[in-house]
């Protein structure tokens, strides 16, 4: 592809992990990219793959804005907002200064470690705080810098708490809008939004878009429980499977 040093092979495994990540992006309102950094960053590297994931998702993000909008745990929102836009700048700063190899086998482990984490099922038994919103907020605001896969700290604070399914999905949008603009703003100021960067984003953003879409339909047909487990165990095996390649 002209900008892009890629064949035709990786275009398509590009555009099949993106499919699949907008549909499990629209339909928990998480994971697109986990799904999409492994595969990804393979492929282009991760000084390319980080910001450019981050990028398309964003398109995603606006798509899902206004049906969330009245199912949003303000509280919730805001304690875990700001702090994961400070931590931001500090995830930015680990992507520029870490070998780009050690960051690449990092996100397979980190996605295969999470994957498992939420296979378990694990809740915790405490009421959440604010102090374990804003310890998470910022945790994921390191990772989304990082590694574009600031979720699962807030995930695992969110599950925690008495918020619904519907509620969850809904603070988590937003939280990405908030944290992914604030990433992409750190990712320019440090010169990594580059035209091979926009050429990738551009590539896969369709099909994210277009699996959000199905994926946002499944959110109101489908078993949660199925799907749940359908999709922790597609990123299951595809941290596991990048991580030694």
């Amino acid at each position: 592809m002209p900008g892009l040093d890629i064949d035709a092979g990786q275009a398509a495994a590009l555009l099949l992990a993106a499919t699949v990540a907008g549909v499990m992006r629209g339909f928990s309102g998480f994971g697109a990219a986990l799904v999409l950094a492994p595969v990804v960053s393979i492929i282009v590297g991760t000084h390319v793959a980080v910001p450019a994931i981050l990028l398309a998702i964003f398109a995603t993000t606006v798509q899902l804005f206004a049906p969330a909008w009245p199912h949003v745990r303000w509280s919730d929102q805001f304690a875990l907002s700001v702090p994961g836009c400070i931590g931001v700048p500090a995830g930015v700063l680990l992507l520029l200064y870490l070998d780009q190899e050690l960051m690449r086998r990092a996100i397979s482990a980190i996605t295969a470690l999470i994957a498992l984490f939420l296979l378990s099922g694990w809740r915790s038994s405490r009421p959440p705080t604010r102090s374990g919103a804003a310890s998470m907020g910022a945790l994921g605001g390191v990772l989304s810098g990082a590694a574009s896969i600031g979720g699962p700290p807030v995930i695992a604070y969110l599950l925690a708490g008495p918020g619904s399914p519907t509620q969850t999905r809904a603070t988590l949008i937003y939280y990405f809008a908030f944290t992914q603009a604030a990433s992409l703003v750190m990712f320019w100021i440090g010169g990594l939004m580059n035209w091979e960067v926009l050429v990738t984003a551009a590539l896969i953003a369709p099909s994210l878009v277009i699996g959000t879409w199905g994926g946002a339909k499944l959110f109101h047909l489908a078993s949660e429980r199925v799907f749940r487990l359908t999709a922790l165990t597609i990123l299951l095996l595809l941290g596991v499977s990048t991580l030694f390649v």
